[in-house]
């Protein structure tokens, strides 16, 4: 199914500037590819919000207000505008997800605070945290206090308040406020439009005092574009549902961020303690794994929101289809795994399986009924399939759900066929896909595959017998075989 991402901005008749953030932004998004079409629309620019969606392909659209704060226009007039009903709704026979705004993000403190720096702050100053404010909806004035608190825990400096444009403490208070001699006010809008850049700044410049300062930042909405991406990335984590955002991605996605912004600042790219940590699980795993054996490692730290399980075997077709089979058996959830073939010390070949899972019901069990379970499944004293065949009689498949897609993913590799397969996310799932594959003959040599709230994106790295990629006929033949297998289920 095709994506859609719609930024959602005011606009404004008087100041063309006003919607520039909001088109660059939609401009960086779509170099990215990171959806099949990134729209934009306004509530005083042409595309208006009541034609949005005109046009638009993708039946999936997520909508993101680019607005500093909830209130007025992203609780009544958006809605209203657009026929949305709530977080999720049917538009045009379209699925449409309806996203908190940016501005919401915890990480605009971090924003606001270098919008403050860059204009010349320092720490023993006050810094004044300007909202646009509404006696229509007071709502609006949450976010602008919330982020000023959070300026506040980062410390930084003397004096951290609290202003508004329309509503009390207004921006005539700064001084009142404050004790400091200088003052950095950072206006919290999203472009230096028609407020920001020319009637605050009037405002502001009529309060001059012959022994206080005050400066005046940019707006914190035209802020790096890396900002918007990670604010939209939880935004629409957070429309799909509870299961797509949780504390284990949400690390994920702030360390990306903040490695990202390294890079960015031309400082040396940090060290990945868990590529480091995943490499010296693989090795170890190797090292004790005999030309028989079967070797299990669980890495359950308490300060970790998820378990590791890393699983070496001697290599075999269908082994990566058994170790998914008994995780689902234990009631392990997938979140994302590894999977690779490497060389022992003694020249035989082993499969590594790194597994990120996360108990359905409380702890994960004992180590060694892992490795128990994953012996006897190896040698086929227990029966995966026919256990979890039945435990899938008792869970009926949810209605509604996008169909499967399997697609052969051309010119990926040299040396191996790439399969991806996207489906909603239910029990044993892996466990059918790679049974399926085992069963055509082919040979799974590496594997990733990630949990995106709901559903899942597996890809598949595949060889024939002689270890060569697959040929065309062999490949769709795999295909068809794999989506049939989904479409069952």
């Amino acid at each position: 199914m095709s994506r859609a991402l719609l930024l959602v901005g005011h606009g404004s008749h008087l100041n063309a500037d006003s919607s520039a953030p909001v088109y660059a932004h939609a401009k960086a998004l779509r170099e990215r590819g990171l959806f099949d079409e990134v729209l934009t629309a306004f509530w005083k620019e042409e595309p208006s919000l009541s034609r949005a969606l005109d046009g638009c392909v993708p039946d999936d659209v997520t909508v993101v207000p680019v607005f500093m704060s909830a209130g007025y226009f992203t609780n009544e007039v958006i809605p209203r505008e657009m026929g949305l009903s709530g977080p999720i709704s049917c538009v045009r026979g379209k699925q449409v997800r309806y996203t908190a705004p940016v501005g919401s993000h915890p990480a605009l403190a971090s924003v606001i605070v270098q919008r403050a720096i860059e204009a010349g702050a320092t720490p023993g100053d006050a810094l004044a945290v300007l909202g646009h404010g509404t006696e229509r909806n007071r709502q609006s004035q949450a976010n602008i206090y919330q982020q000023t608190e959070n300026v506040r825990v980062l410390g930084g400096f003397a004096e951290v308040v609290t202003v508004f444009m329309d509503q009390s403490p207004g921006m005539n208070d700064v001084f009142a406020l404050t004790s400091a001699p200088d003052v950095v006010v950072v206006p919290v809008f999203i472009a230096d439009g028609w407020h920001a850049g020319q009637t605050i700044p009037e405002e502001l410049g009529a309060l001059a005092s012959s022994n206080r300062s005050l400066r005046y930042a940019a707006a914190v909405g035209t802020q790096d574009v890396l900002d918007l991406l990670h604010a939209l990335t939880e935004a629409d984590a957070a429309a799909t549902g509870p299961a797509a955002w949780s504390d284990w991605k949400k690390s994920l996605v702030d360390d990306l961020v903040a490695r990202t912004r390294e890079v960015l600042a031309g400082r040396p790219r940090p060290d990945d303690p868990r590529t480091t940590g995943a490499q010296r699980m693989l090795s170890e795993a190797v090292r004790a794994t005999s030309a028989e054996g079967v070797t299990v490692i669980l890495d359950d730290a308490e300060s970790a929101p998820v378990t590791t399980v890393t699983v070496a075997a001697p290599d075999r077709t269908g082994l990566l289809s058994t170790v998914a089979g008994v995780l689902s058996l234990h009631r392990l959830q997938v979140r994302a795994a590894q999977i690779d073939t490497v060389t022992a010390g003694d020249g035989s070949r082993r499969a590594v399986q790194v597994w990120t899972v996360t108990p359905a019901y409380g702890d994960p069990p004992p180590v060694e009924r892992l490795r128990e379970d994953l012996s006897r499944a190896i040698t086929g004293a227990l029966d995966v399939a026919a256990r979890l065949d039945a435990r899938s009689q008792a869970y009926p498949a949810p209605a509604g759900t996008a169909a499967p897609t399997v697609t052969v993913v051309a010119g990926a590799s040299e040396r191996a066929t790439v399969l991806e397969v996207r489906a909603h996310d239910a029990p044993a799932l892996l466990h059918r896909v790679t049974r399926a594959i085992a069963a055509a003959d082919v040979t799974i040599t590496a594997a990733r595959v990630a949990t995106l709230g709901s559903e899942v994106v597996d890809v598949f790295y595949l060889v024939d017998r002689d270890g060569i990629a697959l040929s065309e006929t062999r490949a769709a033949t795999v295909s068809v075989t794999v989506l049939a297998e989904l479409s069952a289920g």
